[in-house]
């Protein structure tokens, strides 16, 4: 069975790019199939993003859960599949690669932590979070310019729908 190959394959994945133990397959399973039915998204849309973006995620150690938040968010957003992945990896990559700029100029500090298995990781959802309270403090136009100076046009899709729902992600 063709999806039977693709949901194991899928699974494995994940399983291997979070580092994740083959004893939790079954709680990932469940989390996977939670995070489709909760967003518009089937599983194929959900493999697609987390294809494009989970690796960039793990190494900045974002987790599977937080993850599969966004992506829930970002699909009842319209953004699914490859796009909502790539979108997001953009994001996430530009906020590394734009952080000491924008901290130069006083707009946001990235936060940073200590992951369960000892290496430093970056809290991407609080560190949105701060650069979305200094945006509060900008008129629109200027706002809409920082984002696409920061996370370029595809990064900014996926940051504009997280920020609408910032809060449902935390949780």
């Amino acid at each position: 069975n063709t999806e039977l190959g693709f949901s194991a394959e899928f699974v494995v994945r994940t399983l291997t790019t979070y580092g994740i133990a083959t004893e939790n397959a079954a709680e990932v399973v469940s989390q996977l199939v939670r995070a489709s039915r909760k967003g518009t998204l089937g599983i194929e849309d959900l493999e697609a993003a987390m294809r494009y973006s989970s690796g960039t995620a793990d190494t900045l150690g974002v987790s599977l859960q937080k993850m599969l938040a966004i992506f829930t968010v970002l699909s009842n957003r319209g953004l699914v599949g490859s796009i909502a992945g790539t979108s997001t990896n953009t994001a996430f990559s530009q906020l590394v690669k734009k952080a000491q700029e924008l901290k130069d100029i006083g707009k946001i500090e990235l936060v940073t932590g200590i992951r369960k298995d000892g290496r430093e990781a970056l809290d991407v959802i609080s560190s949105l979070q701060n650069l979305f309270k200094f945006a509060e403090t900008l008129p629109f136009t200027e706002q809409q310019t920082l984002f696409q100076d920061v996370f370029n046009l595809r990064g900014a899709r996926s940051v504009s729908a997280i920020r609408r729902e910032i809060d449902n992600i935390k949780k």
